[in-house]
């Protein structure tokens, strides 16, 4: 019993890693329009990013997040 304990702790805990939010999007939306194209993203710290050429917003949305990501905190992106 021990055993199976020790696992699902070792499973708890790798899952805390993966599973934990650290970079939260914020969208204005409009009525209407509620699924806007992104061009541009900012974090608090002042960060930006620019949307390239022929990259889809949801490629846009996951490089920004991988950049943005700091480690222990959370960071918030503002969009366009």
């Amino acid at each position: 019993m021990q055993n199976l304990e020790r696992r699902i702790e070792a499973l708890e805990q790798r899952a805390e890693l993966t599973d934990r939010i650290d970079v939260i999007f914020i969208t204005w939306l409009t009525p209407g329009n509620m699924q806007p194209e992104i061009e541009t993203a900012r974090s608090e710290d002042g960060q930006c990013w620019h949307r390239k050429p022929g990259e889809s917003s949801a490629v846009f949305r996951e490089r920004v997040g991988n950049e943005a990501r700091s480690p222990g905190r959370v960071v918030m992106v503002s969009t366009n």
